[in-house]
């Protein structure tokens, strides 16, 4: 859920030049949710290097309960935004 709500944070900041792809996750988990609890993550843009690694603060709780929390950093392929990277963005099914 963290990771994912990263991901939707670096697509609105690149609007549409590029994409992202997972790259490093520090996060602990301190509290459990209930089977079937509506939980919700956070992410934090708070800082973006050489205009293609993004690093945020994550978080995730289930409703006033924080129950987990840490790191996370995106990277934007060399050449991603300019129509030269090797890869495809995976596409949601």
């Amino acid at each position: 859920m963290m990771e994912r709500a990263a991901a939707i944070c670096a697509a609105q900041e690149l609007d549409g030049r590029g994409f992202t792809v997972g790259f490093e996750i520090c996060v602990k988990h301190f509290g459990a949710a209930a089977e079937g609890a509506s939980c919700s993550a956070t992410a934090v843009l708070r800082e973006v290097i050489d205009g293609r690694k993004f690093r945020f603060d994550v978080s995730v709780s289930e409703g006033d309960r924080e129950i987990g929390s840490g790191t996370h950093e995106r990277r934007m392929p060399r050449g991603a935004g300019t129509g030269e990277a090797g890869g495809v963005p995976a596409q949601p099914s």
